[in-house]
């Protein structure tokens, strides 16, 4: 399984601390129509999630024994949502706690297009 992948299970499990549910959360691309018809702005959240990088290193006999993925996780939400305040903290933790570790200063702006905030942060996760 690719590391890409294990961040959006991660991100889909049902016991998630953020809430995140499966049909709000997409790998490389938003849609701008979601399956059940809503528009993606009116979605109460969105998170998406796209690869950045494979670095591979500890070389033996000219082969890699790892593989390091480094990944971007994006959530929009509601400046009203409850957990507005805390999403930052919990992502990092969440991931912190399955083995993805941050590799970038996360960082929290309005997005211009629609009326939602936007959380980017960075996470890197290594396979022996």
């Amino acid at each position: 399984m690719s590391i890409l992948t294990d961040a959006y299970n991660l991100i889909c499990a049902p016991n998630n601390p953020m809430g995140f549910q499966e049909n709000f959360v997409f790998l490389h691309s938003v849609p701008e129509i979601m399956e059940d018809d809503t528009k993606s702005e009116d979605a109460p959240i969105l998170v998406k999630i796209t690869h950045l990088q494979n670095a591979r290193s500890n070389f033996a006999s000219n082969h890699s024994n790892s593989l390091s993925t480094q990944v971007q996780i994006q959530v929009w939400y509601n400046v009203d949502d409850a957990l507005a305040d805390s999403y930052d903290n919990l992502l990092n933790d969440y991931m912190e706690n399955n083995s993805f570790y941050s590799t970038d200063a996360s960082y929290i702006a309005k997005d211009p297009d629609v009326e939602k905030l936007y959380l980017t942060a960075k996470f890197r996760k290594t396979k022996f």
